[in-house]
């Protein structure tokens, strides 16, 4: 008996890092269950860490959402164009992470 987390879940897909697997759609739902049930099936319980890259992101995505223009740190190849949030971009925020979530 224990947890196993399985690791970084991308909320959207402007929010995946390459490596990174998706919650964003009701599509990544089958093959999620198929993961979940193997593990209950041991006796355990599974857990899903929810992620959005922000401007930490090495994929040639056109739009990052993050809190600063700025590159995260020099080692990393931010992204050529940053969406500086706004409020209009703060309000979706919430919905974007509850919705994978509810899956």
């Amino acid at each position: 008996m224990g947890l196993i987390m399985l690791e970084v879940h991308a909320v959207t897909q402007q929010g995946k890092d390459s490596g990174s697997l998706g919650i964003w759609s009701d599509e990544h739902i089958s093959p999620l269950q198929k993961v979940v049930q193997a593990i209950h099936d041991q006796g355990s319980k599974a857990g899903l860490q929810l992620w959005h890259v922000g401007r930490n992101g090495s994929l040639p995505q056109d739009t990052a959402i993050s809190a600063s223009g700025l590159p995260h740190r020099k080692q990393y190849h931010p992204l050529d164009r940053t969406l500086n949030w706004t409020i209009s971009t703060i309000i979706g925020v919430p919905e974007r992470i509850a919705s994978p979530s509810l899956r």
